[in-house]
């Protein structure tokens, strides 16, 4: 056995039978000086213990999903930007190699208790850049890029948002002080541009989306999910896409979209309406790192107000949708 100096108790006796039941997450802080250590517990009951804090950017691993990979095994995903480290080496997947990024450190049960052995001699890693900073709940940016993620209904109106920004490798606490939206966009987020004055009442109030996959794009054929008569949506233009020169618009759950009906009322043929598309085929991935996808790309048709058409919705209607129209999310009946 090593020397007791290096290893230092990280889980007492007591809370050990719970948290090794739980198979979850467990963040810690040791050594000198302090470091985050993130602990995880297999089926087996076997304990892992490596940095708390991703090397590529200083993700909070600990948001992070697990997931067993075929000739990997065992391996953790960032919930920033989904680099995945193998659990018992800390070596970061890239294709079919590993390659070293997070430290890891060996543990030991005695008598019902966690030690982990602190001992930093080895050569240095990408994940000591970061093991000691508290990441956790503040967005990391580039040097060159700017703030683009708005708190709900904030509007027009000063906001000071926390920011942790990266220069040089040090990361240091700066305050972002905005009237008006950024130029830049950062990797994450995308800032809703749609400033269209007759959707205000439909709508809700000027809030985030998150960047998504676009599933559907102009000549995209909808399924007509209320029911107003129309049995399809031919989509001819997106409201707001703000894009470039010969880029074919395209768009996902929540965007306001131009149409016509193809299939449906004869009072409904042959008019440029507006629709809102709420599912799509194609997968996504959320925030907390699911992905999501339905049977069908479907939309619903909206007046002028922002209010739908008809009176009720057939099938689900996606999250980010729901958070943009409310008056879409009370006829919804199930919001997934």
């Amino acid at each position: 056995m090593d020397a007791d100096a290096d290893w230092l108790l990280a889980v007492p006796a007591e809370d050990m039978v719970q948290w090794t039941a739980s198979k979850g997450f467990k963040v810690i802080k040791l050594g000198s000086p302090m470091r985050h250590i993130l602990l995880v517990a297999d089926s087996t009951a076997t304990v892992y213990a490596m940095d708390a804090r991703c090397g590529h950017r200083g993700g909070p691993l600990e948001s992070g999903d697990m997931e067993d990979l075929p000739g990997v095994g065992l391996c953790i995903r960032c919930p920033w930007h989904g680099r995945r480290f193998q659990v018992e080496s800390g070596h970061e997947v890239v294709g079919g190699a590993l390659r070293p990024s997070q430290r890891t450190f060996p543990t030991e049960i005695r008598h019902g208790a966690l030690f982990v052995r602190m001992n930093l001699t080895c050569d240095s890693l990408p994940s000591d850049s970061f093991a000691g900073t508290e990441s956790a709940g503040h967005i990391r940016t580039q040097e060159s890029s700017s703030l683009s993620l708005w708190l709900d209904g904030c509007g027009r109106q000063d906001k000071a948002i926390g920011v942790t920004e990266e220069v040089t490798g040090v990361t240091e606490e700066v305050t972002a002080v905005a009237s008006t939206p950024p130029a830049g966009q950062s990797s994450d987020y995308i800032a809703d541009e749609k400033e269209d004055s007759i959707m205000k009442k439909g709508r809700a109030a000027k809030q985030c989306k998150m960047r998504m996959a676009q599933g559907c794009q102009v000549a995209t054929l909808l399924n007509c999910a209320d029911n107003s008569g129309a049995k399809n949506l031919y989509i001819i233009a997106v409201i707001g896409i703000g894009g470039r020169l010969n880029k074919l618009p395209n768009c996902s759950p929540g965007d306001l979209v131009l149409c016509s009906v193809k299939k449906g009322k004869p009072e409904l043929r042959k008019k440029v309406l507006k629709g809102v598309v709420i599912r799509q085929k194609k997968a996504w991935r959320r925030r907390e790192g699911v992905y999501v996808y339905f049977e069908d790309n479907a939309g619903v048709i909206v007046n002028d107000k922002g209010e739908m058409k008809g009176s009720a919705i057939q099938g689900p209607v996606a999250k980010e949708c729901a958070e943009l129209w409310p008056k879409i999310a009370s006829c919804a009946p199930a919001i997934c």
